[in-house]
């Protein structure tokens, strides 16, 4: 269970991470694009992993990673997830 909470984390960072780095707040972007890779805590690519990105607990979009673990969300509300 420890290594659920170590992904879970790890995908919410590189969220977080991604929403901010693609947001301009110069160009007053409301949308942006999320992606990444799902990996586990040693780095190892997870396959087909099932990723939502959740807002205030309410599920925003729902996405499966590939066979590479990569995974984009495109035209997700610019903010804190």
């Amino acid at each position: 269970m420890h290594a659920v909470k170590m992904f879970q984390f790890a995908v919410h960072r590189l969220l977080v991470f991604s929403l901010l780095i693609s947001a301009s707040p110069v160009l007053a972007v409301s949308a942006a694009t999320a992606q990444g890779r799902v990996t586990d805590p040693l780095g190892a690519v997870i396959p087909n992993a099932q990723v939502t990105v959740l807002r205030n607990g309410s599920v925003v979009a729902s996405a499966r990673a590939d066979n590479d673990g990569a995974f984009v969300f495109s035209r997700v509300e610019a903010g804190r997830y």
